[in-house]
């Protein structure tokens, strides 16, 4: 027994005894640690596994190779007493840089891992800044630079963060795209389009997950529920828009037959001003006579004024309607004959009562044996209902005269026609 050779003999038996209880109970606490050690050794390298999808077996071999030769290079580099000092710094340096590398290993793995392997548990945490930028972190909390708190990763958000960091934004998908080639992948039956919920009840749509640039609303993926409640606002839409289009063309119509009215009134006001002077309407409870007696060539202001002589004693009013370019430009031939659509035109209901037109003829022959020249005067007035232009009564002078040239025998003949149509007027129906 190694308590019996000749060296321990010497030792008392309590003192051996102390040692040996001493020498047990640190056996025994190194036996303990080890196991501890392995356990939680062990119980690294599942969480590992399981956090990044390793092979559990193949991570439990490459740790313990890691481990192993880590431990080397750190007892030969910090502990070790052979060798030179030269030897031993480089060792050092080796030891330092490979644990620098494990650790940056482990963090390059770390970084690329979302949600756990095999518990699907949150790794990352997220919150936006101003610019639409989507932040991660390892750890819940607040973020650094808006102070806003921390969200929970999701798939949505961890697919529009790689596509943020590849530059890629998501495009605006017309509706009539969406209609033509539906929001699923034929071959994977997964959404191809995301879409956002709209303040006034419709969506917009995206070709990628991201944010709503107008809201900033987190895009979903498309779900057959929300596909139906697509369907049902597009046709309302549709619908809506086909209505906008109609009442809109319906606006446009309406604006070219008002403009064209409008155009037409400017018209007809310019029409009517030009040959009617726009001052002389007719009194209510009075009855306004408009006259104008005309030849081929102009008016016969003579017989005018016996007119206007005779209708005046009468107690009617004569009003002064008629513009010099109402003769000249043959509106007054045209109105004789008899003329509804000119009347409308000028609006002669709102200028008088009565519209009285004359035409004077005039026929000459030669002079006689004793040097006479006969001139005969046909006059026609005829009275016209400004309403409706049309022909309400006819009645026809006729009167010669004589002279020594045509002029004087006219004036001769017109003078007379004259007498006749003062008379005349003085029992004109009112």
């Amino acid at each position: 027994m190694i308590f019996e050779s000749a060296r321990w003999r010497q030792w008392p038996r309590w003192l051996l005894l102390i040692i040996a209880v001493v020498a047990g109970a640190i056996l025994l606490s190194l036996t303990v640690e080890l196991v501890q050690f392995l356990h939680h050794f062990n119980g690294a390298v599942d969480l590992l596994a399981g956090r990044y999808g390793f092979n559990r077996w193949l991570a439990k071999a490459l740790a313990l190779v890691i481990a192993g030769a880590l431990g080397w290079t750190l007892h030969h580099g910090l502990f070790g007493v052979v060798g030179s000092r030269r030897k031993k710094g480089w060792t050092r340096i080796v030891a330092i840089a490979f644990g620098c590398l494990f650790f940056l290993g482990i963090w390059s793995v770390d970084r690329q891992a979302y949600f756990a392997h095999d518990s699907g548990q949150v790794l990352k945490w997220w919150s936006i800044d101003t610019e639409g930028q989507i932040r991660l972190y390892d750890s819940p909390g607040f973020d650094t630079v808006t102070g806003q708190p921390l969200q929970e990763a999701t798939a949505e958000i961890v697919l529009a963060y790689s596509r943020q960091q590849e530059g890629r934004r998501p495009a605006e998908v017309p509706i009539e795209t969406f209609l033509e080639k539906g929001g699923f992948d034929a071959n994977t039956g997964q959404a191809r389009v995301w879409f956002a919920r709209q303040p006034d009840g419709g969506f917009a749509l995206f070709d990628g997950p991201g944010f709503d640039p107008e809201t900033q609303h987190l895009l979903e993926p498309m779900n057959p529920q929300v596909t139906r409640e697509i369907l049902l606002w597009a046709r309302e839409t549709e619908s809506r828009r086909a209505q906008e289009m109609a009442e809109q063309q319906q606006a446009q119509r309406a604006n070219v037959v008002a403009a064209a009215r409008a155009r037409s009134a400017a018209e007809a006001a310019a029409f009517r001003s030009r040959y009617v002077d726009e001052a002389a309407r007719a009194v209510p409870g009075a009855i306004d006579y408009c006259i104008r007696v005309t030849d081929a060539r102009s008016n016969v202001e003579e017989i005018e004024s016996a007119l206007r002589q005779g209708l005046q004693a009468r107690g009617f009013r004569v009003l002064p309607v008629f513009k010099p370019e109402f003769t000249s430009e043959g509106l007054a031939q045209q109105l004789f004959e008899g003329g509804p659509t000119l009347t409308k035109k000028l609006a002669l209901a709102r200028s008088c009562d009565v519209i009285l037109l004359g035409h004077l003829r005039t026929t000459r022959s030669p002079q006689d044996i004793s040097g006479l020249v006969l001139t005969e005067v046909a006059l026609d007035l005829r009275t016209i209902s400004p309403t409706t232009g049309l022909v309400d009564d006819e009645v026809q002078f006729r009167q010669k005269g004589g002279g020594l040239n045509a002029g004087a025998a006219f004036d001769d003949a017109v003078r007379k026609v004259k007498k006749d149509v003062k008379q005349q007027a003085q029992h004109w129906p009112g």
